[in-house]
């Protein structure tokens, strides 16, 4: 296979990434100029700009779709074929208060970070964990209310749908 073939093969090969994400620093780094036009021309499929301070224009988030050969702005930040969309959120990320800009589904509600996903893991299991104190102390005392008026501990096991052993150990203090 010659240079020329070889060359050919990983083009075909290459793709163009579906969406490339500009996070404006400063007015100079080319985003709805140079760098447009360079995405425009890679065949990107969505170009966003993401302007947080505001330093090219009044509107900090552009989204342009790749329709044919050229860019058309969105009107709206879904991006239907990623099933995506972008959003504005004021909050707090890494201990920063800002403006940020976040994935969300089609209806506006954010898709959770790792962090925020086993924050709320960690608060899932922790609620588990009360819910099962509880039913555990509810058991010990409707066992012990149980014992105290009289049922034998077979009876109490049968009620409660336990086994008898079940019931000795949950009964010692």
């Amino acid at each position: 296979m010659g240079k020329t073939a070889s060359v050919l093969s990983s083009l075909e090969l290459w793709k163009p990434p579906e969406i490339v994400i500009e996070i404006v620093s400063n007015s100079v780094g080319g985003e709805l100029a140079e760098k447009y036009q360079i995405y425009e021309h890679m065949r990107v499929s969505y170009y966003v700009v993401y302007d947080p301070n505001q330093q090219l224009s009044d509107r900090p988030l552009r989204i342009y779709e790749l329709r044919g050969q050229r860019y058309g702005e969105l009107e709206e930040p879904w991006l239907d074929p990623l099933g995506l969309g972008l959003t504005l959120w004021r909050g707090t990320f890494e201990e920063r208060q800002d403006v940020w800009l976040r994935w969300c589904d089609r209806w506006g509600a954010l898709l959770l970070t790792g962090d925020e996903q086993a924050g709320q893991e960690r608060q899932r299991a922790e609620q588990e964990r009360q819910r099962a104190e509880r039913a555990e102390h509810i058991q010990r005392a409707v066992i012990a209310q149980l014992l105290s008026m009289g049922m034998a501990p077979e009876q109490v096991a049968e009620t409660l749908g336990l086994s008898s052993q079940d019931i000795e150990s949950i009964a010692q203090p």
